[in-house]
């Protein structure tokens, strides 16, 4: 819970991150991802939304691994 720590790899905190600002701003189809994205963007700036986005990601990304599921576009946040 919370944001991503420091204590962690940076590169893989970089590459998180940067894989969220391609999501938000360099796909064109949208996905509940990139909608949740930009609220957090509008509200308090793209930084902390590309953050945001990327731990999402590192989060979908986990149980992807575990569950063995694909990505769905279509799925709803559970906030």
């Amino acid at each position: 819970m919370g944001q991503i720590s420091k204590c962690g790899n940076a590169d893989m905190r970089r590459l998180l991150t940067h894989a969220a600002m391609v999501l938000m701003t360099a796909t064109k189809s949208w996905c509940f991802l990139k909608t949740w994205g930009i609220k957090i963007s509008k509200k308090h700036g793209n930084k902390k939304a590309y953050m945001a986005v990327g731990r999402k990601l590192a989060i979908i990304m986990h149980r992807m691994l575990i569950t063995g599921e694909a990505f769905r576009y279509t799925a709803t946040i559970k906030a």
